[in-house]
């Protein structure tokens, strides 16, 4: 599961270019590492606005919650993000299903990380493109009063990330900048399961950083935590 990520750009001619699309406010949010738990406000593009890039937050809740705290607390990570496998099923609540179809969005991100597991004990990875540049995690929103929600599709992880992620075997669906308007573009249940069913993830390097990234009592918001560690328990995937 993606519940942490790292977006340190914060050029805006980088990101509009990028994206292909206009920031709708002056002070870009930037991390060196982000737990979702903490309801972050993210960049987002949506399906309705593909040309904008607003602020969302990282938390999804059903449209016009009355209590997103409380929804939140009785969700737990699935808040988060939403197993491709459960959407079009009985096991997702028919406003997830229609916001998937209808309510698309990409939250731009520089990274995301994910845990490696051995025996009990796990170790993080972060997950990057070359140079850090922007890419995009894909997902669903709804509307609030206060704006945007916004939950991650997650899925079968492909090799790589299966090596990673070991215990789940799960990554994020992922997608270059110039692709967003393929993702909005599919607009039905049957395209959508055939994109999950390519275990797509965009070309993405890889490199062992601190296990704090995985401790929420410890602020690793700093530059540090991006650095490479070698974790001498683990062997190269």
């Amino acid at each position: 599961m993606c519940y942490h990520v790292k977006q340190t750009r914060k050029d805006r001619e980088y990101l509009e270019s990028s994206f292909d699309a206009d920031l709708r406010f002056e002070s870009i949010p930037t991390y060196f590492h982000v737990n979702g738990f903490q309801r972050p406000s993210m960049m987002i593009i949506t399906q309705e606005e593909p040309n904008i890039i607003q602020l969302g937050t990282w938390s999804v809740a059903p449209p016009q919650c009355a209590d997103m705290p409380q929804y939140w607390k009785e969700k737990g990570g699935s808040v988060l993000n939403t197993r491709d496998d459960s959407l079009f099923t009985f096991k997702a609540a028919e406003w997830k299903t229609e916001a998937m179809l209808t309510q698309k969005c990409i939250m731009i991100v520089s990274g995301f990380y994910e845990p490696h597991k051995v025996d009990s004990t796990s170790y993080p990875y972060l997950l990057h493109r070359p140079d850090f540049e922007a890419f995009g995690l894909c997902g669903y929103y709804t509307q609030q009063e206060t704006g945007p929600t916004f939950s991650i599709v997650n899925m079968q992880a492909n090799d790589l990330l299966s090596k990673v992620h070991n215990a789940a075997k799960r990554m994020p669906m992922t997608i270059d900048p110039d692709e967003k308007e393929n993702y909005f573009e599919l607009n039905t249940e049957e395209d959508l399961k055939k994109e999950f069913a390519t275990r797509y993830c965009i070309q993405l390097d890889h490199r062992a950083v601190d296990r704090s990234v995985l401790n929420s009592r410890i602020d690793s918001n700093t530059e540090s935590i991006i650095q490479e560690v070698h974790h001498p328990i683990i062997t190269e995937f």
